[in-house]
């Protein structure tokens, strides 16, 4: 895992979990890399027939894509790379993004069908993207607002998915301090801002105006329960945490880093390890 910072992240325990379940000779550590060091760091790692490649969170996403020899699907669509792999002799770099797992896997029993008609994304970075990519790609029709702090951040965020939205759905421009007027009949509503975050502002947002059965998907997950998340259980919403994207996103990285499928069977015991 690269990123800066790295001190909070739950990747290596998650990894160093599944690597001892199927006895892989393997490690993954956190290490912290810059803007500027990232370009010496890969570098140095592409030459390392030892190293199967990293997890790659903020700031570095995007700025990896500058230095990726080939990316995945995903990635083009998302824009940002949150796992970069190691390939062939020649220490070719791959770039993948399973934020989209991460995303998609919790969210699957409402984006798959029709339960849902309109979502919410605050955000617009990787993670915001992730989700925006996740939800108009869904079949049924989905009305999704793009929140940001200011409206032009959120205007230009909303422009990325411009060959997306085109065809699945519309998607609108709000200010996150206008928010709370926004929430007015939602179905879906997802944090990907890290707002309500240890050592960041809490998330301002009224959820009385959900209906009952909507959703509220809070990627943040240092608080594990965040005040986003316990004002939807208050009001009896359905709460979707971090830990479960964290997981979700972790296998898929998992799968490309190492070549074995991680064993989700002990999910159970993986949980109560980062919860302890």
């Amino acid at each position: 895992m690269i990123g800066d910072p790295v001190g909070h992240s739950r990747s290596p325990l998650i990894h160093r979990f599944w690597l001892g379940k199927l006895g892989l000779a393997y490690d993954y550590r956190a290490t912290r890399v810059t803007a500027g060091d990232l370009p010496h760091y890969l570098e140095q790692r592409r030459s390392d027939p030892l190293w199967c490649g990293c997890n790659v969170t903020m700031p570095l996403k995007v700025e990896a894509l500058r230095y990726l020899d080939e990316q995945s699907a995903e990635v083009g669509l998302v824009g940002a790379a949150n796992t970069i792999t190691r390939v062939g002799a020649e220490g070719r770099l791959s770039g993948h993004n399973t934020d989209l797992n991460g995303v998609s896997d919790p969210l699957r029993p409402w984006i798959e069908g029709d339960r849902i008609s309109s979502a919410t994304v605050i955000g617009t970075g990787g993670a915001a993207a992730a989700a925006m990519v996740a939800l108009l790609r869904r079949p049924a029709p989905l009305h999704v607002t793009s929140v940001g702090r200011t409206k032009e951040r959120a205007l230009a965020f909303r422009r990325r998915f411009d060959p997306v939205d085109a065809e699945y759905a519309s998607v609108e421009v709000g200010d996150l301090a206008q928010s709370r007027s926004k929430e007015q009949h939602l179905s879906l509503l997802v944090n990907a801002s890290p707002l309500g975050m240890r050592g960041h502002p809490p998330l301002q947002v009224d959820l009385g105006g959900m209906a009952p059965g909507s959703v509220v998907f809070d990627m943040v997950y240092d608080p594990l329960e965040t005040d986003l998340l316990r004002q939807a259980r208050e009001r009896g919403l359905v709460a979707v945490g971090g830990l479960t994207m964290l997981v979700a996103q972790a296998a898929a990285a998992f799968a490309h880093l190492f070549g074995e499928e991680a064993p989700r069977d002990h999910d159970a015991e993986l949980r109560e390890l980062l919860t302890a």
